[in-house]
């Protein structure tokens, strides 16, 4: 349980990835990297809106 507490850095609304032990351990992988990717693209236009909003 520690380790997966910790198996994706310090941001803490980044640690909520599940693994899923029917899939091999490099699909996992992809999967985590583009849910991560994807959050961040999304948190990136959150910005973008409010910089255009604010002017």
């Amino acid at each position: 349980m520690a380790e997966e507490a910790d198996d994706l850095g310090n941001d803490p609304d980044k640690k909520n990835y599940i693994y899923d032990h029917s899939k091999s351990f490099f699909r996992n992988l992809a999967c985590m990297i583009r849910d991560i990717k994807a959050k961040d693209k999304k948190e990136e236009l959150k910005q973008k809106m409010a910089k255009r909003q604010n002017k």
